[in-house]
């Protein structure tokens, strides 16, 4: 063999790859810092177990134990390093009763009492307030008694009641104004739970007693009970999907019309027996579809099926990363329906928080890389993809019962002071700007 190489063995590396925010964070490996900041690559690394270690001053230090192995590479591209003492920022002094967000929008709302004409809209983008509704409205002394609102919509379905008579009304927030309609006589019954289609919301859709109908408030066609026999519905893509009596899961037009399977493998036999009555059906990736029942049972049309017996309060959904976030009274979850999972048949419930005291709230968090939720008044960040035992922070504390506003293209959560009422912000991250990958001096 050629000179030095006679009797040698290559030995083949790994490499870890670690991103930040903020960016410029040290690295240690096994208690020795490298000669490179985040961004980084550590390259060169003989398979086995590393100690890792990110830190930055004013900061709480991230850890983990990494397995490299060789010729692969390992990831952290979505590691947030948060404040000592993350400070509340005072948006608005208020003070304020009530607090509403409007998730995947800039906008929070806001309330210093019962009526209408006490709501306030903050954008998240300039956190300017404006009056959500203008005092001027012949609704605006009505009372607030219940606010639809739908992920990713700048719509609300408001209802409010007036000298004894119970109204509907239909607003679009934008930026300067509230455009409101009054379409109070398009509903011949009161919709328990009206939903409508982020992407198309031209109609509104609602469910009594397996009857579907849906309401279309620009041109005030009323469509009552076009379907029947449902045990829920979901919408998504501008297509309608239904759960009908005998277990069927289905897939149509908004119309109902053109009916056809929703999924290749039908629902097993004993999918929705004793399980709950009525349904709640999300799309959270192409072929996997999530059930809510009124009972609390999560199930999935992939195996295994069942992600959570009964109990689950809330879910909300990451479809840009194909997750879907949950939680009961004591316990957060997740589940994974990407393809870089283990596969689309083997979505099953990762619990990362257990034996909470009174979890009310969940949110994804920074392109859903971590949870942030509330626990009898208080927040806690959770990250889902770290190694080992997942590590819960302590951020904020807020009113007991008013949940908090994430706003992920400002990386803040809108909440109400405890003790003043006022409405402040704190920031777990900034957008960065795009960094090249830090070099050893070496190199």
């Amino acid at each position: 063999m050629p000179g030095g190489l006679r009797g040698e063995r290559l030995i083949k590396t790994g490499l870890i790859s670690v991103a930040t925010s903020p960016p410029g964070a040290a690295i240690d490996i096994d208690g020795r810092r490298q000669p490179l900041v985040t961004p980084a690559v550590l390259r060169n690394l003989k398979p086995g177990e590393y100690a890792l270690t990110i830190s930055m001053p004013g900061h709480r230090p991230w850890s983990g134990r990494v397995p490299v192995e060789a010729e692969r590479a390992v990831t952290f591209e979505k590691i947030l390093l948060i404040p000592d003492a993350p400070e509340a920022h005072l948006v608005h002094a208020g003070p304020f009763r009530a607090l509403r967000p409007m998730p995947g929008t800039p906008f929070v709302l806001v309330f210093r009492g019962p009526a209408l004409k006490d709501a306030l809209v903050v954008d998240a983008r300039n956190e300017k307030a404006r009056p959500l509704f203008s005092p001027d409205a012949v609704f605006a002394s009505a009372k607030l008694q219940s606010l639809h609102t739908i992920d990713g919509s700048d719509r609300l379905f408001v209802v409010a009641r007036t000298e004894g008579v119970t109204r509907y009304l239909w607003a679009r927030v934008e930026r300067e104004e509230t455009r409101v309609s009054d379409i109070t006589h398009l509903f011949p019954e009161a919709p328990p739970e009206p939903r409508w289609d982020a992407d198309r919301p031209e109609e509104i859709f609602f469910e009594v007693n397996g009857y579907l109908s849906r309401v279309h408030p620009e041109s005030a066609a009323v469509y009552p009970k076009f379907l029947n026999g449902l045990k829920g519905f979901g919408l998504a893509d501008g297509r309608l999907y239904a759960i009908e009596a005998d277990g069927a899961f289905v897939r149509a037009l908004r119309d109902g019309t053109d009916r056809e399977p929703a999924v290749e493998e039908p629902l097993p036999s004993a999918f929705l027996k004793g399980a709950g009555s009525r349904f709640r059906a999300e799309n959270v990736a192409r072929g996997a579809f999530l059930f809510l029942s009124d009972t609390g049972s999560l199930l999935s049309n992939l195996y295994p099926y069942e992600l959570a017996e009964r109990g689950v309060e809330g879910l909300v959904l990451d479809r840009a990363s194909r997750r879907a976030l949950f939680w009961t009274r004591d316990s957060v979850g997740w589940a994974d329906f990407s393809p870089e999972a283990e596969g689309l048949s083997a979505a099953e419930a990762r619990w990362v928080v257990r034996g909470g005291r009174r979890v009310t709230q969940a949110a994804w968090v920074y392109e859903g890389s971590h949870v942030l939720f509330t626990d009898r008044g208080r927040a806690y960040l959770v990250e889902t993809g770290a190694p080992g035992k997942p590590r819960i922070l302590e951020l904020f504390g807020s009113r007991k019962d008013v949940p908090f506003a994430w706003v992920e293209e400002e990386g803040a959560a809108y909440h109400l002071d405890r003790k003043t009422g006022a409405l402040v912000r704190t920031r777990l991250f900034r957008r960065p700007a795009i960094l090249p990958l830090s070099k050893s001096r070496d190199e």
